[in-house]
């Protein structure tokens, strides 16, 4: 696959149109999108923040700042630590995506920074750790994927697609939820291309009702439901072995690119790969232990 172009710069503030991986967004970061006519200053995104510095217990806000001074002060996630400021450039799809996310993901979004910071120690060089990469790929194209039918997150990891995308398409539509944490998919679905790849985790959650999903998909992701992934997210991304990342289409979830109505567009094997003998689903789905929490209640840029 060849590398895409870069997001035209220009503000369209009816984006969250074209793709159904925005009701991640939820209703007020859309309405308040949908108001712009032209890109705001960064500062404008700390209005939807407010969880973000309850949940970090101190007061965290969206600057421009120059890249200099971040590197100045040891690199991103040590310039957030030191300043409280997270660094977002202006007229930027890709910060902006990154700010919605800090802003609905608060408590996961907060254990990546954490866990960056902490893997630094363990740096050699400018190069990353095996873990930094892990955690840089689930920030910037991570998605993720919660059901309670095993046999429908088996098939994902197994990259059986099409039994996944077309043969049980209602039931992937019904039964399982999609959710895009990462801000640059976000980005690239303002310009889909064929070879966008997300890094999804599986939750086999068994907790999960009918009436949740239901209301999931009809209402554009209720902030219960964000609430209790930011939380299941939270408590993964701490651990000391993190989930495995499975390869992901995503312009072969239903919703989230137009062209995936028609049946052939599933007829690009160089796209939808699948496996060269008959599927076996490796080891990699997450199980959402205990109680599921919150259920009762209401890349980084480059």
């Amino acid at each position: 696959m060849t590398r895409r172009l870069r997001v035209r710069q220009a503000y369209d503030p009816q984006f969250h149109r074209t793709s159904s991986a925005y009701r991640v967004l939820g209703d007020e970061i859309r309405e308040r999108a949908a108001r712009w006519r032209d890109w705001p200053g960064v500062s404008e995104y700390d209005g939807w923040a407010t969880a973000l510095s309850r949940q970090a217990g101190r007061s965290l806000v969206f600057r421009d700042v120059s890249r200099a001074r971040v590197v100045q002060c040891g690199g991103y996630d040590r310039f957030i630590h030191g300043t409280g400021q997270i660094p977002t450039r202006a007229r930027s799809w890709h910060d902006f995506f990154n700010a919605c996310i800090w802003s609905r993901f608060p408590r996961a979004k907060l254990a990546v920074h954490s866990a960056q910071l902490a893997e630094d120690q363990h740096r050699t060089g400018a190069r990353r750790t095996r873990r930094q990469d892990w955690l840089t790929h689930f920030d910037e194209c991570g998605v993720v994927l919660v059901s309670r039918r095993r046999e429908l997150l088996d098939r994902v990891a197994a990259l059986d697609w099409r039994r996944v995308f077309i043969d049980e398409r209602s039931a992937f539509e019904g039964e399982l939820q999609v959710y895009c944490f990462g801000h640059a998919i976000l980005e690239a679905l303002r310009e889909p291309y064929v070879g966008l790849m997300g890094k999804a985790i599986l939750c086999h959650d068994t907790g999960i009702a009918e009436s949740d999903l239901a209301c999931a998909v009809n209402a554009g992701m209720p902030q219960h439901e964000l609430t209790w992934v930011d939380r299941w997210l939270e408590a993964r991304l701490a651990g000391s072995e993190l989930p495995r990342l499975h390869a992901l289409p995503v312009l072969g979830v239903p919703g989230w690119h137009a062209a995936n109505e028609q049946r052939h567009f599933y007829d690009q094997p160089r796209y939808f790969r699948t496996r060269p003998s008959e599927p076996v689903a490796p080891p990699g789905l997450v199980a959402a232990s205990g109680a599921r929490a919150g259920q009762l209640l209401g890349a980084r840029p480059t």
